[in-house]
């Protein structure tokens, strides 16, 4: 299986830092199109001052006062090895330490809050045993077992009793142009996990493969193909959920694509899914946007670096990763002077505003082995 262009966990046991940030980045080469670049770019946050390695892989954001960051941190005497769990929370002033209790011997892979009072956080054993997930109720921590054998590192919260969750690809079936290679996605209904066999490969090591507005609008994107030799060409496709069954989507302009898709919902009529292309040099990336009628295409142009997770920016524009913003007029790169201190493997957006949370770790030292989790803020914390 090949791997979108993001920073992303490489196993399903222990996590190293090395691992989790090794990836590929797309660079644009398609002229034509309006480009500038954000010369404030990515602003550090938080930057760990522990002389353990550490990592924060994921971030949730509430509101302006409002945030959690999840990933894992090494401890004292294990070397660069990932295996205790970490949480930040962000309370409009200052990112702090929280402790969760429960997860000793598992490191944090994703987190996703519906509101205050409805934060989750998934979280993978070290050791090999199941995942569990842990819900904050605005006075507790409560634990929610996962599905035996998932990586939780793709999930959407809607509300404490609506999650879904990405699991295992599953088996291929048949050959040819009868070929189907589905996945398994899960959700919660606050009791259970319900299994649904989705027809599509979706890449369960990194998140964007999933994507909801409403308990009646959830979206997956994947691959209708696997992957067996590279380089790949996966040929993409989208399945919505209609609040009863899901559905596939109308067919999408691209074809092929280099990578997986990821995609990111705004609203019923506001659908990004991104791909690259698996043809020209470089593999530029290249946006599909469904209006609620038709797909039309977006393509990045040269020099922007585009990337997943894919997040929506509230105007009917889109983040192709932490570093190219389509605005819905134009492209515009966001490096920064600041851009080598924030190497951002994950990042949402503040609900109602432009802010933007980014999370990830960098080298205490240009040789030095040991990493410091960061948390960025684009274009400043709120």
């Amino acid at each position: 299986m090949g791997f979108r262009p993001r920073a992303v966990a490489a196993a399903l046991a222990l996590v190293t830092l090395s691992a989790l940030f090794v990836g590929a980045r797309s660079q644009a080469a398609l002229a034509g199109a309006t480009v500038s670049q954000d010369g404030a770019g990515w602003r550090v946050v938080y930057r760990s001052t522990s002389k353990i390695s550490n990592i924060v892989t994921d971030v949730a954001a509430i509101s302006p006062g409002n945030a959690w960051a999840v990933g894992s941190t090494a401890q004292a005497g294990h070397g660069n090895t990932q295996d205790e769990p970490l949480v930040l929370h962000w309370n409009g002033g200052h990112w702090r330490r929280v402790t969760v209790p429960g997860l000793a011997g598992f490191y944090l892979t994703a987190v996703a809050a519906s509101s205050a009072s409805d934060v989750w956080a998934f979280a993978a054993s070290a050791n090999g045993g199941n995942p569990e997930a842990v819900r904050w109720d605005g006075n507790q921590w409560l634990t929610i077992p996962l599905p035996a054998g998932v990586f939780p590192d793709d999930a959407v919260v809607l509300a404490p009793a609506d999650a879904w969750l990405v699991g295992r690809t599953q088996s291929c079936t048949g050959s040819g142009a009868a070929k189907v290679c589905p996945t398994t996605v899960y959700h919660w209904d606050g009791s259970e996990w319900s299994p649904y066999r989705v027809p599509l490969v979706i890449d369960p090591l990194s998140t964007g493969g999933i994507s909801a507005s409403g308990s009646r609008n959830v979206w997956v994107t994947g691959s209708s193909r696997d992957c067996l030799s590279s380089p790949c060409s996966y040929t993409p496709e989208a399945y919505h959920w209609n609040g009863s069954a899901w559905s596939k989507a109308p067919s999408m302009p691209l074809k092929h694509s280099f990578y997986e898709p990821g995609i990111a919902v705004g609203s019923r009529t506001d659908v990004w899914v991104g791909a690259w292309s698996a043809t020209r040099a470089r593999h530029p990336g290249r946006l599909m946007h469904w209006n609620g009628r038709r797909w039309h295409m977006v393509d990045a142009p040269r020099l922007i670096v585009t990337e997943t997770p894919l997040v929506t920016d509230g105007h009917r524009g889109v983040w192709m990763g932490p570093w190219a913003h389509w605005t819905g007029t134009r492209w515009v790169g966001n490096g920064g002077t600041s851009a080598l201190a924030c190497s951002l493997g994950n990042f949402t957006r503040i609900p109602g505003q432009a802010t933007l949370w980014g999370v990830g770790a960098i080298s205490k030292t240009p040789t030095s082995a040991t990493f410091d989790s960061v948390i960025c803020a684009l274009p400043k914390a709120p």
